[in-house]
């Protein structure tokens, strides 16, 4: 009887959705490589591409912010009011250190995201090397 019992339950769909749910819920209680390495990752695969988004306002520093935490290698903010852009600028810088301060992403990798990843402009010439490009203006 017992025999009949474990047959069902590996053989059966509730038995394969009960395992399903089991290690789903495992998985998503454990750490993420993310959390677990306190960096971004770095790009490996040969298909991404530069990234542009055109408007820096609160949308467009979040997905900017985004594209960088996703390891993108350079996402260009563009905006022509260059207050905007200084502020926009601003609000990434401050979303970075906030990783460094929350140990979600390790130091060096934060200065490797301001310094050289994330590039500021107001000419939309720059965008010319995006697979990409977002469009976050104010209307």
């Amino acid at each position: 009887e017992e025999e009949i019992f474990f047959d069902l339950l590996m053989n059966s769909s509730q038995g394969r959705a009960r395992r399903h749910v089991f290690f789903s819920e495992r998985s998503s209680q454990q750490r993420s490589v993310y959390q677990q390495n306190y960096s971004v990752p770095k790009v490996v695969d040969v298909g991404m591409e530069d990234v542009g988004v055109i408007g820096a306002g609160t949308m467009g520093t979040g997905i900017a912010i985004s594209f960088l935490r996703a390891g993108y290698p350079r996402v260009f903010l563009l905006d022509v009011n260059e207050k905007g852009l200084a502020r926009g600028t601003s609000i990434v810088t401050k979303a970075i250190q906030g990783d460094v301060r929350k140990k979600r992403m390790k130091p060096d990798v934060a200065q490797e995201i301001i310094q050289k990843r994330l590039r500021p402009t107001q000419s939309y010439d720059d965008l010319s090397s995006c697979g990409i490009v977002i469009e976050a203006v104010f209307e």
